[in-house]
C-alpha cells in the first residue's frame, strides 16, 4: 500500500495491511522527509523532483530534495516526478538510488529500449 501525505496516515495503512506487507509514504519536502524518520514504512516515493503533467500541481523540488533524501533516508526510497531519460543520470547524481517514471516510457515508441536507456542512465547493467 502507498499513502501520500494527504491519504490515510502511514501508522494507519500499516495497522490495516499488517507487518508482512508493504507499506510506502510520498515525500515532497525537507519537512515531510524529517516527518517520515519516524514512519513505520518500509520505503519512500521522493518528489515530484521536477514539474510533470501527471501530477501538474505537485511542487517540485529539484535536485536539492533527492540530496536532503540521501543525507536523511535510511530505508529504500526512489525519485519520483518529471524523471526521464534527459535527467535520470543526474538524479542518480544527486544520491538517488532508484527512480519511478510514466511519461518516460509509457510515451517511448519503443518502450523497452526506453527503458534499457534508462537502466544505463542509472549505471545498471542491462538484463540478457
Amino acid at each position: 500500500m502507498h499513502v501520500g501525505q494527504s491519504d490515510t496516515p502511514a501508522a494507519l495503512a500499516r495497522a490495516a495491511v499488517g507487518p508482512e506487507r508493504l507499506v510506502g509514504l510520498s515525500v515532497s519536502s525537507r519537512a515531510e522527509l524529517a516527518g517520515a524518520a519516524g514512519a513505520d514504512v518500509d520505503y519512500l516515493g521522493v518528489g515530484a523532483v521536477f514539474g510533470t503533467p501527471t501530477k501538474p500541481e505537485a511542487e517540485s523540488g529539484g535536485l536539492e530534495l533527492v540530496r536532503a533524501a540521501a543525507e536523511r533516508v535510511r530505508v529504500p526510497w526512489f525519485a519520483i516526478g518529471g524523471v526521464d531519460l534527459d535527467n535520470a543520470a543526474e538524479v542518480a547524481a544527486a544520491g538517488a538510488p532508484g527512480i519511478a517514471v510514466v511519461r518516460a516510457i509509457r510515451d517511448a515508441a519503443d518502450p523497452e529500449a526506453a527503458a534499457r536507456a534508462l537502466r544505463a542512465a542509472l549505471g545498471e547493467p542491462s538484463p540478457s
